[in-house]
């Protein structure tokens, strides 16, 4: 197969030689060619193959004209047609038909990659040639290749099911980043999780990289559905709960401390990119799909869009690249430019990154296909890009270091912008890429803008698009509508906790969104043990309500702890009374610094008035345990939480309260290795009374009395605050008592 693929080509290869010789020549010997291309052809005799005698005699001739003479000097001072980002009408169709004889040595070529770099075991396939590790999204380029591959006749039906039962029975078993989600990376041969080095061990969770995967699930499920329950598996062990938060993705990360971190990923294009995917299988990722926030550039007249989320606060780029917008074309295919939908706008967005590369190419002659890529070298793997980070083409590492050395024109950009645009620039870049392979190992990454020549190495992704883009021809927008995006949830069940679409939907779909403060002190910013890592019990409480599908907000006058909605009103060191007083300061308690209000209100009154609450609305209550350090009675605290709950109560439309007991204290020692100070008496007299006051007085008025389901045990050992375990109890009680009340409004309803 290598070797016809190999004669196929060079064939081509030496036809266009041979006419872009005879190109040079007749422009040598003077003949006048008045007609000038639109966009001109590639600029050396070396990469023409052409598509048939006259187009490569024609290229030729252009082509012995530019080697003659340099790229004219209006193109790069002239004023540019300007072309919008509102404009709608197509720059060109896309190809569509049979496959030439050039087009399918091209996908026999790149189908070489796969054939050499699968692992018999597992099915997986090795990210790069030879190195045995890849990525989810490595993984869904891999199934695009054997799709693809047999819908174009490389392989036969037994081959693919030879592949497809192997592949989906190790993603159908892998091991999960912390029993929730895929790893960011495995190792092919044991599919065992790995960091990108490839050594044993967990990194995280990439919602992008799923995405990739969850598009090819879905075809795979289209055009087999005796594969269905393969895919449904899959998809039914993961927890979604972390990966799309109210409509948003987010990954996972370890930070030094082995703790578990979660970003919010995607920018503009892959973003859109990975919420179409995630909306293929029921779930609701609408706030993602959005373009906004972005801004936009005009270079050589057209207006490029770009993400205007500041890399330099938030960390992560802005790139603009080809392949995102590509992906969208070829899989999901172009709404209507005129729309005024999303998928209008990404019509529109994409045929300006077409444009802007083609005209970069008659200003300058570079020919311009730009996307991320890897290397053979340091630093292995670049977005080389259209824009990003303030500067037009920037080739930058994934930390934003400035390598223009290793700009180049990426092939599945190459290829992508031939498949979704029929013109002769495209023409161009399929010529110019079509012999840039090693017939034993695929496709290289890419051939070097400047001159040095291809990029040798061969990857899954680089050579899988490529064989989709070729299909893509053949057939046009690969997947197909989706009229019951919910059907594989059939078997499973919502209350399973994961975060389910069925849940999510439901719950955007409600108009109420339920309030919720963690009001109190130190246990509730989440101190000591859990030094504010996951906000204490709040991390362990959003990810039960998450899971069970209901629309709540955490609200509060500050942010603290590395969990997706950190508000509350946590304040270190404070006593009950401290809530109660007209407080005018700035707080700073062991290191920790609050700009509080203006005085004119009591310190819980303001907070609830800042978070604007209502009725339907509740505040959790932990207070008292810094009054128990400091030596007050039972009695004086109960004085305290009875002024505290007045005023709560007294708001007009006030918010529900659910006040958690105190867990006894006790531990090594206290502030100054004082014992003596810890008096669980008081905290026993404290509870009881709570229990009197509650029932007498303020059951009625929408108090809730709540057990802190904690003991002395699950104090941390300063005895002061809770350890980790007691944090996971606090949230549990706290979950079941919010779940009851919000039982009992349902019913009220």
């Amino acid at each position: 197969m290598a070797i016809s693929t190999q004669h196929a080509l060079r064939e081509i290869f030496v036809a266009g030689v041979l006419a872009c010789l005879m190109g040079t020549m007749l422009y040598s010997l003077g003949i006048i060619i008045t007609w000038r291309m639109t966009y001109p052809v590639p600029t050396s005799c070396e990469n023409s193959t052409g598509k048939s005698a006259v187009l490569s005699i024609l290229t030729g001739a252009v082509t012995g004209l530019q080697i003659l003479t340099p790229p004219p000097v209006w193109a790069q001072t002239e004023a540019w047609p300007e072309r919008a980002l509102s404009e709608t009408q197509p720059l060109a169709p896309p190809r569509r038909g049979d496959l030439t004889e050039a087009e399918m040595a091209m996908a026999r070529q790149a189908w070489v990659y796969f054939e050499n770099n699968t692992q018999a075991g597992t099915g997986l396939v090795n990210a790069s040639h030879n190195y045995p590790s890849v990525t989810l999204w490595d993984t869904g380029s891999a199934i695009a290749a054997s799709v693809s591959a047999h819908g174009l006749g490389i392989i036969t039906d037994a081959e693919l099911d030879s592949r497809l039962d192997r592949l989906l029975r190790t993603l159908g078993s892998l091991d999960l980043f912390r029993l929730d989600c895929p790893n960011k990376a495995y190792d092919t041969r044991t599919a065992v999780p790995t960091d990108y080095l490839n050594n044993p061990g967990e990194i995280g969770c990439s919602a992008i990289d799923i995405a990739r995967l969850m598009v090819w699930l879905k075809i795979v499920e289209q055009r087999f559905p005796e594969r269905q329950p393969d895919a449904h598996h899959i998809l039914s062990r993961w927890n979604w709960c972390r990966l799309l938060q109210d409509g948003v993705l987010y990954g996972s990360a370890l930070d030094g401390g082995g703790d578990v971190t979660y970003l919010q990923e995607g920018r503009l294009g892959y973003e859109e990119y990975s919420a179409e995917a995630f909306k293929l299988w029921g779930f609701d990722a609408d706030p993602a799909l959005q373009p906004e926030p972005y801004d936009s550039i005009w270079m050589y007249g057209v207006e490029i869009p770009y993400d205007s989320r500041d890399p330099r606060v938030l960390g992560a780029h802005n790139y603009v690249v080809t392949e995102s917008y590509a992906l969208l074309g070829m899989e999901f295919g172009f709404g209507d430019p005129a729309g005024a939908d999303v998928q209008g706008w990404i019509a529109r967005a994409a045929q300006n990154i077409y444009e802007v590369q083609a005209r970069r190419f008659e200003a300058t002659g570079i020919l311009t296909a730009r996307t991320e890529h890897q290397l053979a070298e340091a630093p292995f793997f670049v977005y080389d890009t259209i824009f990003s980070d303030g500067r037009p083409w920037a080739t930058i590492t994934e930390t934003g270091q400035w390598v223009p050395e290793h700009a180049a024109v990426a092939l599945k950009g190459a290829l992508g912008l031939w498949a979704l645009w029929d013109t002769p620039y495209t023409d161009a870049l399929f010529a110019h890429i079509s012999t840039e392979f090693d017939p034993d190992r695929g496709f290289f990454e890419g051939v070097y803008e400047d001159g040095r020549g291809s990029i040798p190495t061969q990857t899954a992704n680089n050579n899988g698009i490529m064989l989709e883009t070729l299909f893509f021809k053949a057939e046009g927008p690969i997947l197909r509508p989706v009229d019951e995006p919910l059907a594989w949830l059939a078997n499973l069940d919502p209350a399973q906790g994961r975060c389910l679409p069925v849940a999510a939907v439901q719950a955007r779909q409600s108009d109420e969104v339920i309030k919720i403060m963690p009001l109190g002190a130190s246990n509730t910013y989440g101190m000591y043990e859990n030094p504010n890592s996951r906000g204490g019990y709040r991390g362990y409480l959003y990810d039960l309500l998450i899971a069970e599908g209901i629309s709540f907000d955490f609200v509060g006058l500050d942010s603290d702890g590395d969990i997706p909605d950190p508000d509350h009103n946590g304040y270190p060191g404070r006593r009950i009374d401290w809530f109660t007083q007209l407080v005018n300061e700035t707080v700073n308690s062991g290191g920790i610094t609050y700009e509080i209000f203006s005085g004119e209100q009591p310190a819980v009154v303001h907070f609830i008035q800042q978070a604007e609450m209502t009725e339907n609305d509740i505040i959790l209550l932990l207070v008292g345990t810094n009054n128990v350090r400091h030596g007050q009675s039972a009695e004086v605290m109960l004085e305290q939480i009875e002024l505290l709950l007045d005023q709560i109560v007294q708001i007009e439309g006030s918010p529900q309260v659910h006040l958690m007991k105190l867990t006894e204290v006790g531990g090594d020692y206290w502030d100054d290795g004082d014992p003596s100070r810890t008096n669980n008496d008081t905290v026993r007299i404290f509870n009881e009374g709570l229990e009197a006051l509650v029932a007498d007085r303020y059951l009625p008025l929408g108090v809730t009395l709540v057990e802190s389901g904690t003991t002395e045990a699950d104090r941390a050992t300063d005895g002061v605050h809770l350890s980790e375990e007691g944090y996971r109890r606090v949230a549990e009680q706290w979950f079941d008592s919010l779940r009851e009340a919000m039982q009992r409004m349902a019913e009220a309803e």
